[in-house]
């Protein structure tokens, strides 16, 4: 155990035996009667009874022979009290993934109707959640077994991240912007960072477009991170500009967790400066397969399954509209929009991924377009070719 602990463990037991001292052996003191020793002796009795359950739940814990505790997760739960006239409908909306597109969807999905069958709905959740952690899982082993065989394969494991931010953050140290993408990583890896209360939700709108850059998501939400940085972390910066402070602490704590990891591997955190480009490079570095082209038609279609896709309103990019983009993820409410979105430039998918993407001679066509053919619009009153100029001659009557 470090030596801290032991001061910050025992720091209040000092300060109570220095204050009793002081009482104690101070002139006007007078000796107490016995019921105020009895009270005294019953609350310490309490107290160290509160104490040893504790212990006695901290020791479950432990796998048996070893010395390594089990992290304890908060999870928030809350409860309503019954409202008068109130129906509940018995339907929820709930996060899935789909392993197919990628994406996560706010699928409506019936509940149980009275608090007594909790745990039915909660089993019901495992079931229905069963084939999505499988989807999941699954992409991500896909994707630790293609960095696997790369030089930083094993280099990615030591991080608690997923594989994509792994890469982003290992890349970045290349391209010297390690400080700046070390930030952005422990963004993500939260919630997101903005609220907006109905009253003013204007205001907070207001707020949040000063953080906008040009350049994309990831660049605001670092501008956001050293914004409040530079205020010294304070809690009244948050208010006023409408940034929820436990989430900014939150990646304040996974960004120490990371810089201590990279430490320890002894890889450079070096600072770009003004220099985004190498920012955006690394961002594209790490997510290459999230890449998106405008569609002359509308939104984007993604390089991988031209799957149409939309950038999502509250997005630094929504006004602007880049011609090529990588998103960090798609959700699917509406319609299927990209979340945390960067301008790139195509030409960092060739350099970055080029198992992936290659360059294409614009004089010939793919196989995709050979394969299309010209169909003209369906007439009864003409004959099938009669559309054709001269390649096939028109019947004559």
């Amino acid at each position: 155990m470090p030596i801290m602990n032991l001061f910050k463990n025992c720091g209040y037991y000092w300060g109570f035996t220095a204050y009793v001292a002081y009482h104690v052996n101070h002139p006007l003191f007078s000796p107490p009667n016995f019921v105020q020793v009895f009270v005294g002796l019953a609350a310490f009795a309490f107290c160290q009874l509160g104490n040893l359950s504790i212990h006695l739940a901290l020791r479950d814990l432990r796998p048996p022979g070893t010395n390594v505790r089990q992290q304890l997760c908060q999870i928030k739960s809350t409860v309503i009290s019954p409202v008068p006239n109130y129906k509940d409908p018995g339907f929820v909306k709930q996060k899935v993934y789909n392993s197919k597109t990628g994406m996560d969807s706010l699928v409506v999905t019936p509940i149980s109707q009275t608090l007594q069958h909790s745990s039915s709905q909660r089993l019901d959740d495992k079931r229905n959640n069963g084939l999505s952690l499988l989807g999941v899982v699954g992409e991500l082993l896909l994707v630790v077994l293609v960095f696997a065989e790369r030089p930083y394969g094993h280099l990615m494991a030591e991080f608690p991240l997923e594989p994509n931010l792994s890469k982003m953050l290992i890349m970045s140290v290349h391209l010297q912007c390690s400080d700046e993408v070390l930030t952005i990583v422990s963004m993500l890896s939260v919630q997101n960072v903005f609220y907006r209360p109905k009253d003013k939700q204007a205001l907070a709108d207001q707020k949040k477009a000063k953080f906008n850059q040009m350049e994309g998501d990831h660049i605001t939400l670092l501008a956001v991170y050293n914004s409040w940085r530079n205020n010294k972390f304070s809690n009244a910066w948050c208010y006023e500009n409408f940034v929820q402070i436990r989430t900014l602490k939150r990646a304040q704590d996974v960004r120490k967790q990371l810089l201590g990891i990279m430490d320890r591997h002894k890889l450079d955190v070096v600072s770009a400066g003004k220099n985004t480009v190498r920012v955006q490079k690394a961002v594209c570095s790490g997510f290459f397969r999230n890449a998106a082209k405008k569609d002359p038609q509308e939104g984007y279609r993604t390089l991988v399954d031209s799957q149409v896709v939309y950038i999502h309103p509250s997005s630094a990019l929504f006004n602007r509209q880049p011609e090529w983009v990588i998103y960090h993820e798609l959700v699917q409410t509406t319609k299927e929009y990209m979340r945390e979105v960067t301008s790139i430039d195509p030409k960092w998918l060739v350099e970055f991924a080029p198992a992936f993407f290659k360059f294409s001679d614009p004089t010939k066509l793919s196989k995709f377009k050979k394969n299309q053919r010209l169909e003209p619009l369906y007439n009864k009153y003409e004959e099938p070719n009669a559309w054709r100029i001269s390649r096939v001659r028109r019947r004559r009557n």
